[in-house]
């Protein structure tokens, strides 16, 4: 709604996204992992928000929450793998 601070908050956010190029940092790190990835299988998505087709993700998604590795299953039918990392 256009709060002054969130705005504030929100602009200097992306002033340092800018500063340290994280665009460019996610996407080449993403091709990076894309790459491995797709010697697993079927990669979706672009930068490091990405996602491996593995039939049904939520058996793998519990075990790994049980490591502390925090992934979501993702698809219509709970297919993908859904990775979010930070740049």
């Amino acid at each position: 709604m256009g709060n002054p601070l969130g705005c504030a908050a929100a602009l200097a956010s992306i002033g340092e996204m800018k500063r340290l190029k994280l665009d460019a940092r996610s996407r080449e790190l993403g091709e990076w992992l894309a790459t491995r990835l797709a010697r697993i299988g079927k990669v979706r998505g672009r930068g490091l928000m990405l996602g491996l087709e593995v039939g049904d993700a939520v058996p793998i998604v519990e075990k790994l929450l049980q490591r502390g590795v925090l992934v979501l299953p993702e698809g219509s039918q709970g297919e993908v793998l859904g990775l979010t990392l930070p740049s």
